[in-house]
């Protein structure tokens, strides 16, 4: 078992480290805007950042139609912006669910008493203390995944800081 363990984790870290030498890291972030208007909360993307408003488009956009389905807000129109990484909340339910596991194999290990190996290692895991750990640790990442980075600008000018959004918007995708 602890081979098998072993080999995964080993494996994991392989792939990882291969994906991220071939994949470029670009920062994408989902967000949330709410208006001064309605209290409905509108899920997308910053596209642009300017002195007065932000562009926000609700689909990813494609090298193809970088100017499709382009909204502009006014700052003084808009009362919270929200964001997360994008795919945190998923990372976060993986994470934890492993680590989780990790734990719960570590503490379900109970003597087995039917065991006649000569050196008295013996044990055997109680897989309900795994799965217990595994759902814990998930519910765990997804608390901690779900938090948004929120911003209130309650249609004040003075709220808005531009520098401290730039950072959220979409890469130029054209590049």
């Amino acid at each position: 078992m602890k081979k098998a363990l072993s080999l995964f984790l080993i494996s994991f870290a392989l792939i990882n480290l291969a994906v991220a030498q071939i994949t470029p890291k670009i920062r994408q972030y989902d967000m949330w805007l709410t208006s001064n208007a309605s209290n409905q909360s509108m899920k997308g993307y910053l596209f642009e950042v300017r002195p007065s408003s932000i562009l926000t488009t609700e689909s990813f956009p494609e090298a193809s139609s970088v100017h499709s389905r382009i909204n502009e807000h006014d700052i003084e129109d808009i009362r919270t912006l929200e964001f997360r990484k994008q795919g945190k909340l998923g990372k976060s339910i993986i994470f934890g669910a492993i680590i989780g596991t990790a734990v719960g194999l570590a503490v379900g290990k109970v003597d087995d008493p039917n065991c006649d190996d000569a050196n008295g290692m013996c044990t055997r895991t109680n897989i309900n203390v795994v799965l217990g750990g595994m759902a814990l640790g998930g519910g765990i990442g997804a608390l901690l995944g779900s938090r948004k980075i929120k911003i209130p600008l309650n249609g004040k000018k003075e709220n808005y800081r531009l520098q401290q959004l730039i950072k959220y918007q979409l890469a130029d995708i054209e590049n």
